[in-house]
C-alpha cells in the first residue's frame, strides 16, 4: 500500500493499493477508515481536490480500524 500526507485541515494522510481497490483515510483526529472496491481514479489526490475524495468515499463498504 502506498501512503502519502494529505495536507489538510481534515485528512492526515491517504493511502491506497490500486491492485486490491483498498483505500485507508487516517483523520487529524487520529481515526482511520478502510474503504474497499475504490476505483483507481477515486483515490488518485492527483486529479482532483481532498474534499473530492471524501464526498467520493461514501458508496464504498468500509470499517474503522483505528
Amino acid at each position: 500500500m502506498r501512503k502519502r500526507a494529505a495536507a489538510s485541515s481534515n485528512l492526515a494522510s491517504v493511502g491506497d493499493n490500486s491492485e486490491t481497490g483498498l483505500l485507508k483515510i487516517e483523520f487529524v483526529d487520529g481515526s482511520v477508515y478502510r474503504y474497499c472496491d475504490v476505483p483507481e481514479n477515486v483515490c488518485d489526490l492527483r486529479e482532483g481536490s481532498k474534499g473530492r475524495l471524501l464526498s467520493a468515499r461514501d458508496p464504498y463498504p468500509f470499517s474503522r480500524v483505528g
